[in-house]
């Protein structure tokens, strides 16, 4: 069905109707305020989550009057309710018309019988609020708002007023002179009520009078309806209101009647940030929905419009003393000293005492380092003589020899375990919580190392240990803690995040796509470093030679564990950003993160289907990352991290192979180290591996030819293949290594981003094992 189109003459009609449907919807709620003050306490009174936020039979009636009326006269139009979404009626917002309504909004104060609660009507087409009506039928004032036709309030007994109603608008110097619209909401659990008065102490607080982070407002009002706020902020009576946790129904109508008053909406910081001045001020479907909410009133000396530019937005509000970290008046300039180190030390695997103090980073773990360790290190043990003899089969020559069959089960079986633990993780860690998970999955890694290493002549134990211990590392890597804080678990409530997350995140915004690409180096790390303890011990006559270098990952399995206290989480953040720890900007981040995870705790548990739903475009961006996985490990490299000590002993060299696949994983460190300022290398690594392919095709002799009978020509298409092999690797590293985890890092919102993120990772491992399993017996024909 095509999305029918609205005109300027559809919407004035559409006015028309909601405005008669609001006065309609305005009796009744009279009816049930003078109902409820004059019944006992006995009545008929109910509650949506608590004493605080009550609903009532008429609440509910008026939702139903309102519904069947615009049924009626516009049945293909879509309806969002707030008492039926209660219900469980959540249809997607799609570019249909849809009605958005809260029947009663300011449901206490209509209990209470105090006047200032109304109905708020919305219409939102192609994914936009379009059309508001909000009517408070206790004082007889309805505002309305057409989008591009301008929003007024109107009074009884006057022609309509054009609102704002000073005009010009009024000038606002500075947060002092401001009079701010706060809610205390729903929530009022002990963090969120601490947060919020912490919040409403600094922006009313004078800094003089020892209020750290003070500004000093002129006064905070609480009216008690998100909509009469928004439409007091149209009026000019308000300057800006701020709230987190508000639903769209709760401020879709008062969008447009705000916007058409010249005022300016946005959502969360990072709307915020991510607006350009072509875009800024648009209220996109992502700020809609997102709960987070500013609104700021026509400001004096700039055009009544919605199309106010970012720059001089900040100017004249000073909105980024809200909501923009980078230039809030009082905070020091942060720095980026601590996050570098800490993400540095996050990618070797240590722990950063200028940040941790001994105690602070909560078990975080090696895992890009084990995954990358684990990786190589088969791939030297492969071409050893005790292991071979150990795990290979007898030829007709009496010789022992590992079959492709046997080198593709031992190698892929760990691919196979990180692609369950990566998904197996999120149920311990929501069971056990996240530091129970951890121990849990450690435990589980050491096993499964120690069983491979244990393993005296069957093949089917050291498959079996690998499995094993790739359960452990695809847990861990998908086992991580909040962003920015480490160790706030009891403040807020520890969400599970990946990896890269904790690389990226902990990082100011300007290096975090820099600071993503350090996940990337640390499977490379691991890589390299298990090629040099091969090359160390791969001439002990006897198991030892393997038996160390597999080993070794016992030492790798111990975790930090850290204490999670408040103090120390504001100090985290302190030091992170190189500020003092009393500085406006670690109140406004630890306030932010708590915020966040209150308005995502209200929303519900996200659940893997929402990782492909259509809004915001979720299943877009968990679609690329998959694919973006997908991709990366189709670009060849994975053969010579498994199989290049098989694939270049084969290849004539007088090189040893221990020694080439040294020089390869150094490359591809080195080739690392540039991708964290130039993605670049993509036609280099497809340039590398034609080449490669047709120097191999043309110049190799058969496979098992005795290096006495190679001729010159095979031994210089040897060292050709070799030399384009580690210039792959070096490409690869450079554009498609990091450049998976830097999207993955930075595509999802923070209430899915966990499942998102786990999704793509996984994808990573599956075709991970597909290629490993796969790759020698291909190779073999």
């Amino acid at each position: 069905m095509t999305t029918p189109e609205l005109t300027a003459s559809d919407l004035k009609t559409i006015l028309d109707f909601t405005v008669f449907l609001a006065r309609k919807a305005g009796n009744l709620i009279l009816e049930g305020s003078a109902a409820i003050q004059s019944a006992s306490s006995e009545s008929n009174v109910g509650e949506k989550k608590n004493a605080v936020d009550l609903v009532t039979e008429y609440d509910v009636g008026v939702e139903e009057l309102v519904k069947r009326e615009l049924k009626s006269q516009y049945p293909t139009f879509n309806f969002i309710g707030e008492e039926s979404y209660s219900a469980g009626s959540r249809p997607p917002l799609t570019d249909e018309p849809t009605f958005c309504v809260d029947p009663i909004d300011g449901t206490t104060n209509f209990i209470h019988g105090f006047p200032f609660a109304c109905i708020s009507l919305g219409l939102i087409y192609k994914r936009r609020p379009v059309l508001g009506v909000i009517f408070n039928p206790f004082l007889d004032h309805l505002y309305t708002g057409i989008k591009d036709q301008g929003s007024y309030l109107i009074k009884p007994n006057t022609q309509p007023l054009r609102l704002p109603l000073s005009q010009p608008p009024k000038l606002l110097p500075s947060l002092s002179q401001a009079l701010i619209a706060v809610e205390w909401g729903s929530d009022r659990t002990l963090t969120t009520i601490n947060a919020k008065s912490g919040s409403f102490s600094r922006l009313a607080g004078n800094p003089a009078q020892g209020v750290i982070g003070g500004k000093m407002a002129h006064s905070l009002r609480s009216m008690g309806s998100a909509a009469l706020n928004f439409a007091m902020v149209a009026q000019g009576g308000l300057d800006f209101y701020w709230e987190i946790g508000c639903w769209p129904w709760d401020v879709c109508a008062g969008i447009v009647i705000a916007e058409e008053a010249g005022g300016v909406v946005s959502g969360s910081h990072s709307a915020f940030s991510q607006s350009s001045n072509e875009n800024f001020g648009v209220v996109t479907e992502e700020i809609l929905t997102g709960r987070k909410y500013i609104v700021v009133r026509a400001i004096g000396d700039t055009p009544i419009c919605y199309h106010l530019t970012q720059d001089h937005f900040r100017l004249k509000v000073n909105f980024s003393l809200v909501n923009s970290r980078a230039s809030m008046a009082g905070k020091a300039i942060p720095t980026n000293r601590y996050a570098i180190q800490l993400a540095i030390f996050i990618a070797f695997g240590g722990a950063n005492p200028a940040v941790c103090s001994g105690k602070l980073l909560t078990p975080y773990k090696r895992t890009g380092f084990l995954f990358g360790y684990d990786i190589g290190v088969i791939s030297g043990c492969l071409i050893m003589p005790d292991f071979i003899r150990r795990f290979g089969e007898v030829g007709a020559n009496g010789q022992s020899f590992l079959s492709s069959s046997r080198q593709s089960i031992i190698t892929s079986l760990l691919s196979a375990g990180t692609f369950v633990g990566a998904l197996g993780q999120a149920f311990t860690s929501d069971r056990f919580g996240r530091r129970g998970s951890i121990l849990i999955w450690s435990a589980i890694f050491t096993v499964g190392v120690a069983i491979q290493t244990g393993t005296e002549f069957s093949i089917v134990q050291l498959t079996i240990g690998r499995f094993v211990a790739g359960l452990g590392v695809g847990a861990l890597s998908g086992t991580s803690l909040h962003p920015l804080t480490v160790d706030c678990l009891d403040l807020f409530r520890g969400l599970v995040a990946i990896v890269p997350l904790y690389n990226g995140e902990t990082a100011p915004k300007a290096l975090r796509g820099t600071i993503l690409v350090l996940y990337q180096l640390q499977i490379i790390v691991g890589l390299f470093l298990s090629y040099v303890l091969d090359l160390a011990t791969h001439k002990i006559g006897n198991s030892a030679s393997w038996r160390i270098p597999v080993g070794f990952q016992l030492l790798l399995g111990r975790h930090l564990l850290g204490t999670d206290r408040r103090v120390e989480a504001r100090s985290v953040i302190a030091k992170l950003n190189g500020v003092p720890e009393q500085d406006a900007l670690v109140d406004e981040l630890v306030e932010e993160l708590e915020f966040a995870i209150q308005a995502e705790n209200e929303g519900g548990k996200a659940t893997w289907a929402e990782c492909f739903s259509t809004r915001n475009n979720l299943w877009k961006r968990t679609i690329n990352g998959m694919m973006l996985q997908f991709i990366q490990q189709l670009n060849g490299q994975n053969f010579y991290y498994y199989y290049g000590d098989t694939f270049f002993e084969s290849a004539g060299t007088e090189l040893s192979p221990y020694v080439i696949q040294v020089i390869l994983g150094g490359v591809s460190v080195v080739g690392t180290v540039p991708a964290l300022s130039l993605l670049t290398g993509a036609l280099m690594e497809a340039g590398c591996s034609i080449i490669a392919g047709l120097v191999g095709h043309y110049t190799l002799a058969p496979a098992h030819t005795p290096k006495a009978l190679l001729t010159k020509r095979n031994r210089a298409g040897g060292d050709t293949l070799i030399a384009f092999a580690v210039l792959h690797v070096f490409s690869f590293s450079i554009f498609w290594g990091p450049t998976p985890w830097v999207y993955l890092g930075e595509s999802f919102p923070l209430r899915v981003r966990p499942k998102g993120i786990a999704l793509g990772s996984a994808t990573n491992w599956f075709w991970n094992f597909l290629l490993s399993f796969f790759a020698p017996r291909i190779a073999a024909r």
